[in-house]
């Protein structure tokens, strides 16, 4: 992540600190804080961010975001706003959320993956290159958790399987080719419960 940071407290509220360009505080500026400043009160669960926009979830499942939606990538329906407040993007069912560098991931707890956008390299896994501006379904269920980065995407379904998707030029999505996936291939059988995608290579562990 470039300069800004997240937490939350034990009372659930959120604190963002840090550079503050492209509204991506959450404090209706652009500006730079250099202690945390409390942007929500309380109900907050999960963060995740990237270098120019935050999520966060709150207790009801709703999905939140804040800063720059270039390509539609935190999701609010107005391309290439910048949005400098925290922003409902979905209002219920949402369990994981993970930003990649120009696209992010959503997982509901019904096990559904939704995916929103840029998709030049498939990196959303819907089958096509077209960008996104609203949450499109990508799997209908069995999906436990999920990763993204920069332009690939990743997650592991309820068998333990690692399925992937996007660009691979570095190999990072570690089918042994460099070879574009624009839907989700499975890389690896079963057995892993984690995953994490760096910026052009990837890291799973597995049960053992």
């Amino acid at each position: 992540i470039r300069d800004h940071g997240m937490f939350i407290d034990g009372n659930g509220s959120l604190w963002t600190f840090g550079g503050g360009s492209s509204g991506r505080l959450g404090t209706g500026d652009d500006s730079r804080r250099s202690a945390p400043t409390k942007v929500v009160e309380e109900g907050v669960a999960s963060v995740a961010l990237y270098d120019w926009f935050s999520f966060f979830i709150k207790d009801d499942g709703s999905l939140w975001s804040m800063g720059n939606n270039h390509y539609g990538r935190i999701g609010h329906p107005s391309i290439n706003v910048t949005v400098r407040t925290p922003t409902q993007v979905i209002d219920s069912g949402v369990y994981q959320v993970a930003a990649g560098g120009w696209h992010s991931l959503v997982l509901k707890y019904d096990g559904s993956l939704w995916a929103v956008g840029r998709n030049h390299l498939g990196q959303l896994g819907d089958g096509t290159t077209q960008n996104r501006s609203t949450y499109v379904q990508i799997i209908d269920s069995g999906v436990v958790r999920i990763a993204a980065n920069n332009v690939q995407s990743f997650f592991i379904k309820d068998n333990g399987s690692l399925w992937a998707m996007g660009s691979n030029s570095h190999g990072m999505l570690g089918d042994g080719t460099k070879e574009k996936k624009i839907t989700p291939i499975q890389i690896v059988e079963s057995g892993v419960v984690d995953v994490s995608a760096g910026h052009v290579h990837t890291l799973f562990v597995k049960d053992d």
